[in-house]
């Protein structure tokens, strides 16, 4: 007997209460979504979270930390140490793609190529750096300078 493509095989005749008969699927694994165990665990020593993998393999996130609990609670701690090592990298490289330093940060560090005007601007010294980049502040001005 077929249903919608799936496959029937009737159990048994049950007349309990009139529920009528009782019938198995055939291939119910088949319905199931299918969990690579190995896949999990290379992803999990890379330092992935439970719901990461979930997305990468398109797995629901509870079955995936049933697999994680149940076969890899031995490589918690080396799933610690990549998940910190990969948290740590994704700083860095956000840090230094989001982050410049200031002009006064700028002079502060390269004091050499500097020089001080009477009224306390600071200003490049042609003399010591006769060509400097685009983006090198060329006057920082003194703030605190009073005119007469």
């Amino acid at each position: 007997m077929k249903f919608k493509e799936f496959n029937l095989v009737k159990i048994k005749h049950v007349h309990f209460y009139g529920l009528g008969e009782l019938y198995s699927f055939l291939g119910a694994d088949d319905l199931r979504a299918v969990l690579n165990k190995e896949e999990v665990k290379i992803l999990y020593l890379d330092g992935l979270t439970a719901p990461e993998i979930a997305r990468k393999l398109n797995i629901k996130k509870d079955t995936v930390e049933k697999c994680i609990q149940r076969n890899f609670s031995n490589l918690k701690c080396e799933h610690r140490v990549a998940l910190t090592c990969r948290r740590e990298v994704v700083k860095a490289v956000n840090y230094e793609a989001n982050k410049y330093i200031g002009d006064s940060a700028f002079v502060k560090k390269n004091r050499s190529i500097y020089k001080t005007n009477p009224d306390g601007d600071i200003v490049i010294n042609k003399e010591v750096a006769p060509v400097v980049t685009w983006d090198t502040p060329r006057r920082l001005a003194n703030e605190n300078k009073v005119k007469f």
